[in-house]
C-alpha cells in the first residue's frame, strides 16, 4: 500500500492520466495506431479493424486471410487491442481507488475475449507472438489485483484455462524462419512461455515450457543481438521492444527459482545501454527503421518510442547512474518499491557528448559541444531479410542542443497502405542520396517486410579526437547498374567551429540523376543567401545553418510526411538538391549551429573546417 500512496503523492498529474484512461476503458473508448478515441460499444467485436471497418470471420486459424492490399485493412487493429495492454490499468486504477466497477470490467472483458475468439478459430488466434503478449497482460492484470480482489472460482478456472490454451497455441506455433535465423517474434513466443511455464510448472507441459524457452532465449541472444548491444533488425524502435521483453524475462527469474548466464545478463546491460544513449532530449528514441508502437506492458500510456521506463528499471537492476534526462518513471515504483526513492534522488548524471561507432550495427555518432549526429551505413537487417530495415543506408540525423532538426521521418503504416508503407523506407523519405530514382535495396511487390539485399555498406574510415570525428563511408547497392555506381559519403565534424561537413562522391562514368534530400520536421526554413539557409525549429531554439557548397546543386524545399507515430502524420519539410549530371560528381554541404547570420562568418567557419578536413 505504500507504494500506492507514493504513487499518487508523487505522480499526480501521470495517475490523473492512467484513471482518466482506465475510466475510458470501462466505456469501451480506445485509442490505437492512430484511431483517435473510438468507443467500441457495448459489447466489443475482437475481431473488428475499427480504423477501416473490416472484420474478420471465425474460422480455422490457419484459413484467415491476414493481409489483404486491396483494402486499407489492417490486422494490426485487432491484434493490438486483443493484446490486452489495458488491462494492467484496470488493476492499478482498482488498487488506486478501491471501485471495484474496474475489476468487473476485467473479468467481463476475459470473458468477453474468450466468447468471441474460440480456441484456434479468430483472427487472434493466427499469431503466437499476439498470444504471448496477451496471456502475460492477462496474467500482470490478475497479480495486481492480488488479495485485495477475490474473485470467484469459476472466472479463476476460466482464466487458468484461457491461459492454458494460450501457452499450448504458442508452443505449437513457434515463429521460427526455419532458414537459421529468427526475429523479434520467436523472442516474443519464448517470453510468453517463459512465463506462462511458471505459472503452470506443476504440470508437465509447464515444466517443458519453461525449460525450453529458457534454453532457447539463452541460444537466440547471440544471435539476435550484435556484440554491441544493437538488435540485429536495423531498427532502434524494434530494439527497445525487444529489450522490454528480454527485461520482463530476467525480472521473473529474480522472482522464480531459474536463472539467466552471465552472457543473457551482459547482453542485457549493453541493451538498455544503447536506450539511453539512443534517447533524445523529449524521451523518445530514434525512429530508425521500422517502429509500429509496440510495447510488451503499457501502464502509463508513454509515447510510443518513449522507453525510459526500461532504463529506470535496469538503474536499479544493474546499479547504472540516473540519467538527468529521465524525469519522473512511476513504472520503477511498481517493481523496486524499496530502491525508488533512492533512485529517484540520487545525483543525476548529465549526458555527455561522447562519439563512438559501432562496427556490427554500423551506426557512428558524432558529437561536439551542441552537436549530435547519428549516421547509419548499416546493412540489410535481420541476416538480409529486412524484415524491419528501411532504405536509409549513409542517412543520419542532427540534433542541436537537443533539438531534432534533420529527422527519420518514421514509419507510418503497414499492411493498411502498401503505396505508404514504401514511401516511408523508400531512399527519398531518408537524409541520403537517390540515384536515377531507384531504391538502394529494390523492394518487392506485396512483400511488405523484405528488402532485395542490394547493397552493402562498408565503414572505410572512422576517426575521433579532440579535434574532429570523421567517418567515411561507402554504399554499392547502385553497382547493379549497367554503369555501376559507387555512393561515398564523407562527414567531418569540426569541434573548433562545430561545422559538420557533408561530402557526397557518386563515383561511375555516365550520365545520372542525384536527388538529395534532408528532411526536416515541422520547422521554419529561411533563406539568408543565395546559398545559406536557416533552419530553426518550431520553438525557436537552436537553429542551425546549412550551406550548399556546390554551385552546380540546384537546392529546393519542398513538403513531407512526419510519422510521429503508427498510423499518424503530419506536415514536415524536406529541402532538396537535384542534379543530372555526368559522374564522377561531389557535393558538399555544411552544418553549423546559428551563431552568426553574416554570411561572411559563416563562410569563414566553414572554411576553416574544410582547411582542417583538407577539402
Amino acid at each position: 500500500e505504500s507504494n500506492l500512496r507514493t504513487l499518487r503523492q508523487d505522480y499526480p498529474e501521470m495517475w490523473q492520466r492512467l484513471e482518466q484512461q482506465a475510466r475510458g476503458f470501462l466505456q469501451h473508448q480506445f485509442d490505437l495506431l492512430g484511431s483517435g478515441v473510438l468507443n467500441l460499444g457495448e459489447n466489443i467485436d475482437w475481431s473488428l479493424d475499427f480504423k477501416s471497418g473490416k472484420r474478420w470471420d471465425l474460422r480455422d486459424y490457419r484459413l484467415q486471410k491476414l493481409v489483404d492490399l486491396r483494402d486499407d485493412s489492417d490486422v494490426k487493429v485487432p491484434w493490438e487491442l486483443s493484446r490486452c495492454n489495458h488491462l494492467p490499468q484496470l488493476a492499478l486504477s482498482f488498487l488506486l481507488t478501491d471501485d471495484h466497477s474496474f475489476a468487473i470490467e476485467f473479468e467481463n472483458q476475459i470473458i468477453s475475449w474468450r466468447d468471441g475468439n474460440p480456441f484456434e478459430r479468430s483472427i487472434n488466434w493466427t499469431c503466437a507472438m499476439e498470444t504471448a503478449f496477451r496471456c502475460i497482460n492477462w496474467l500482470l492484470a490478475y497479480r495486481m489485483f492480488g488479495e485485495q480482489r477475490r474473485f470467484g472460482e469459476e472466472f479463476k478456472r476460466t482464466l487458468a484455462i484461457e491461459l492454458y490454451k494460450g501457452g499450448r497455441f504458442i508452443r505449437s506455433n513457434l515463429e521460427q524462419s526455419g532458414l537459421g535465423f529468427n526475429g523479434n517474434h520467436y523472442l516474443a513466443d519464448l517470453v510468453g512461455l517463459l512465463y506462462l511455464g511458471e505459472l503452470f510448472k506443476t504440470t508437465a507441459y509447464g515444466q517443458e515450457w519453461r525449460v525450453f524457452a529458457l534454453a532457447e532465449l539463452e541460444k537466440e541472444i547471440p544471435h539476435q543481438i550484435n556484440a554491441d548491444g544493437l538488435d540485429y533488425e536495423s531498427s532502434l524502435p524494434y530494439h527497445g521492444l525487444v529489450t522490454e521483453m528480454l527485461l520482463y524475462a530476467y525480472l521473473l527469474s529474480r522472482h522464480s527459482d531459474f536463472c539467466f548466464t552471465e552472457t543473457f545478463e551482459t547482453s542485457l546491460q549493453r541493451m538498455l545501454a544503447n536506450l539511453t544513449r539512443f534517447t533524445q532530449t523529449d524521451g523518445a528514441i530514434i525512429p530508425f527503421g521500422d517502429g509500429d508502437d509496440g510495447r510488451l506492458v503499457k501502464i502509463y500510456g508513454r509515447e510510443p518510442r518513449d522507453f525510459r521506463d526500461l532504463i529506470a528499471i535496469g538503474g536499479v537492476l544493474f546499479g547504472t547512474p540516473r540519467p538527468s534526462t529521465m524525469g519522473s518513471v512511476p513504472e520503477q515504483l511498481l517493481v523496486f518499491e524499496a530502491q525508488h526513492a533512492e533512485y529517484k534522488e540520487s545525483k543525476a548524471v548529465e549526458p555527455q557528448p561522447k562519439s563512438f561507432y559501432y562496427p556490427d550495427s554500423g551506426i557512428c555518432r558524432l558529437c561536439s559541444h551542441d552537436l549530435k549526429i547519428d549516421f547509419f551505413a548499416n546493412s540489410v537487417g535481420t541476416a538480409g531479410l529486412g524484415n524491419h530495415k528501411h532504405n536509409d543506408i549513409l542517412s543520419f540525423t542532427l540534433e542541436c542542443r537537443g533539438k531534432p532538426i534533420l529527422i527519420d521521418p518514421g514509419t507510418y503504416v503497414y499492411s493498411a497502405d502498401e503505396q505508404g508503407r514504401n514511401r516511408f523506407r523508400s531512399t527519398l523519405s531518408h537524409n541520403t542520396v537517390t540515384v536515377d530514382s531507384y531504391e538502394q535495396n529494390r523492394m518487392v511487390g506485396g512483400l511488405l517486410f523484405m528488402l532485395r539485399r542490394d547493397s552493402r555498406p562498408e565503414v572505410v574510415q572512422w576517426e575521433s579526437n579532440e579535434l574532429h570525428d570523421l567517418v567515411v563511408a561507402e554504399n554499392d547497392g547502385y553497382c547493379r547498374f549497367d554503369d555501376p555506381v559507387i555512393h561515398r559519403r564523407s562527414l567531418f565534424l569540426h569541434k573548433a567551429t562545430q561545422v559538420l561537413l557533408v561530402r557526397d562522391e557518386l563515383i561511375a562514368q555516365g550520365s545520372h540523376r542525384l536527388d538529395f534530400n534532408f528532411h526536416c520536421d515541422r520547422a521554419r526554413i529561411t533563406l539568408l543567401h543565395h546559398d545559406l539557409i536557416r533552419l530553426q525549429p518550431d520553438d525557436g531554439e537552436a537553429s542551425v545553418l546549412m550551406s550548399c557548397c556546390e554551385s552546380r546543386l540546384e537546392l529546393g524545399i519542398s513538403t513531407n510526411l512526419v510519422s510521429p507515430s503508427y498510423g499518424v502524420t503530419h506536415a514536415g519539410i524536406v529541402i532538396t538538391g537535384c542534379a543530372k549530371t555526368m559522374l564522377p560528381f561531389t557535393a558538399l554541404f555544411a552544418f553549423m549551429p546559428m551563431m552568426h547570420s553574416d554570411a561572411a562568418d559563416v563562410g569563414e567557419q566553414i572554411a576553416a573546417a574544410r582547411r582542417a578536413a583538407q577539402w
